[in-house]
């Protein structure tokens, strides 16, 4: 049985029809997957800041304990 070349032209039409919104679907994805990309982005950058805030100040920390010396050595009031 032979397709009608009217129908023919009907499933091509679907199938151009299809493909466009595959399209259209795919187009959008990859917008939304972009936007998602972009603010890791962003938020990988502020980790680093913090990070790096965090490292600033652990060292300041160590330096204000090397101040003291170890714990070890240095006796309570009452000895």
């Amino acid at each position: 049985m032979q397709n009608s070349p009217g129908s023919d032209q009907k499933e091509r039409d679907q199938q151009l029809q299809d493909l466009q919104m595959r399209y259209a679907f795919q187009e959008d994805l990859i917008n939304s997957l972009n936007l998602t990309v972009i603010e890791q982005g962003r938020q990988i950058e502020r980790l680093e800041l913090m990070i790096g805030q965090l490292k600033n100040s652990m060292q300041e920390l160590s330096a204000d304990v090397e101040q003291f010396g170890p714990a070890e050595q240095q006796r309570p009031p009452h000895y």
